[in-house]
């Protein structure tokens, strides 16, 4: 779990799961690379950078909770998750925002956002017989994602890999599913 409060410039390198459990603001760049990487509800990563590298999140599956918000001030805020597993069960790379609850954000103030999620290249099929599963690279559901000015907002959902994807009525995989709010800016 990640519980430091206030930094300049921080890296994180996990080989397993990582929890940010507490607000993170910072003056320099985040960078957080992880097997899961999850922000908590009402968890805040603040970075009061005006341009540049902003906050990384870099993993094999992102979830951000309800109430959490990833901010700065004009620099750019990337999620990269590569190389997530898909198996029998329903599977999300990139969970963005809860089914209920309070909204989260990513607002870039200005600079760009960068979403992106791919399955691996390997994986186990979902089970056909009377049981709805979907795999989604991105999902959105009641969360904001905000940029201003010349700021670029960008989602790349890839499901290809995923064996899934060939159309069945109870199992299907999708690159992105945008549920509830749905406001870019």
């Amino acid at each position: 779990n990640v519980t430091s409060t206030s930094l300049n410039a921080w890296t994180i390198r996990a080989k397993g799961n990582l929890t940010v459990a507490a607000t993170q603001n910072m003056a320099g760049p985040l960078a957080i690379y992880g097997k899961v990487i999850t922000l908590n509800s009402n968890v805040d990563l603040v970075n009061s950078s005006a341009s540049g590298t902003g906050i990384v999140l870099d993993a094999t599956q992102l979830i951000q909770n309800e109430g959490s918000d990833v901010s700065t001030n004009g620099a750019n805020i990337t999620f990269i998750v590569a190389n997530s597993p898909w198996t029998v069960d329903a599977n999300t790379a990139m969970l963005l925002g809860p089914a209920s609850g309070t909204k989260a954000t990513i607002n870039a103030k200005g600079g760009n956002i960068n979403l992106s999620s791919s399955f691996a290249e390997t994986g186990v099929k979902n089970d056909p017989v009377n049981v709805v599963k979907y795999d989604y690279a991105i999902f959105t559901q009641n969360i904001e994602i905000t940029t201003n000015a010349s700021g670029t907002i960008t989602l790349n959902g890839d499901a290809f890999n995923n064996t899934n994807t060939n159309g069945q009525a109870l199992n299907a995989a999708y690159g992105i599913q945008f549920v509830y709010y749905r406001d870019w800016e």
